[in-house]
């Protein structure tokens, strides 16, 4: 159900994430690895996105696809297909396939479980991110990121946030009671983020300004930056805000569910098979492991 090059196979007729020969491409959301065989997938069939996703890779990529909204629709021969929310980034989709014997093939995409809707399901492909059983935060983040931003937001003369699209622009939701100053590529998204809902606050392009909060992409994090430095990632499990060096901060904050989470979107999914993602990064195998061994449900890791 997952292909050599990442494509996650639903019934006869559609491929999510990567490209396969399929009447129909679905991009669940708009970063890198689900961009796969993007140019080559609109010129084989119908490539079909949220209308936020639509939006991001119009700007990301230059390229226009067909929209589906959420729980909207889709008829392809004799399958229905339908998207989720899952909570990830904006525009964020689970992918819902009805065959035409009834047979429910549900793709999850990369979520968020406390912002996920959860699909029932026949078959289950699942991401992997955080699939070993030690990949688990039993800690508030936010909290005591605002913390660290409280200290540093009056006393030091420039603060610097990096990460990636989606989670930065969660972050300036997240600040949205200081003013923030943020790269190009930052800022587009964050105004189409904006235009689909997201509560962000007081955000400007960064032009010459020398102090204040600041939002780069991870790209540019090997820049010589002075001031406070915060890196934003999913792989810190032990505490939410972990001081690496006298100006350097990690912040534990992810987009993705954790290994509990998955098993319980699992749980509440109810599958006869589970496929877990091996293609992306991740744990695939350890998570089929565990999905076997605790919850009594058949699970392999593909490709």
């Amino acid at each position: 159900m997952i292909s050599e090059n990442g494509a996650v196979l639903l019934g006869k007729n559609v491929a999510c994430d990567a490209f396969a020969e399929r009447k129909v491409r679905v991009v669940t959301h708009a970063h890198s690895d689900h961009l796969l065989g993007l140019e080559k997938s609109l010129r084989y069939g119908k490539v079909y996105a949220t209308p936020a996703t639509a939006e991001l890779i119009k700007l990301f990529k230059g390229k226009r696809v067909s929209l589906l909204d959420y729980h909207e629709e889709l008829k392809i021969d004799d399958e229905r297909m339908q998207f989720f929310d899952a909570g990830h980034i904006i525009g964020s989709a689970q992918v819902l396939l009805v065959d035409e014997n009834g047979k429910r093939w549900v793709y999850t995409g990369d979520f968020r479980l406390d912002r996920a809707e959860i699909v029932k399901s026949d078959l289950l492909v699942i991401e992997a991110t955080y699939g070993n059983p030690k990949h688990v935060r039993n800690f508030d983040v936010e909290s005591e990121f605002l913390e660290l931003i409280d200290k540093f937001a009056n006393s030091a003369s420039a603060v610097h946030i990096f990460g990636y699209h989606g989670k930065l622009q969660e972050v300036a939701e997240i600040l949205r009671d200081y003013t923030i100053y943020m790269d190009s590529s930052v800022y587009r998204v964050a105004r189409i983020c904006e235009k689909y809902g997201m509560k962000l606050g007081d955000y400007h392009l960064a032009r010459q300004q020398k102090d204040g909060i600041f939002m780069h992409h991870m790209n540019s994090a090997k820049r010589m930056w002075k001031g406070i430095k915060i890196y934003l990632t999913g792989w810190e499990f032990n505490q939410p805000v972990k001081k690496i060096a006298e100006d350097k901060y990690v912040v534990a904050l992810s987009d993705h569910s954790d290994f509990e989470e998955l098993l319980k979107y699992v749980e509440l999914s109810d599958p006869e098979l589970v496929i877990t993602d091996n293609y992306r990064v991740g744990d695939a195998l350890a998570l089929a492991r565990e999905i076997r061994s605790r919850l009594g449900i058949e699970a392999i890791a593909m490709p």
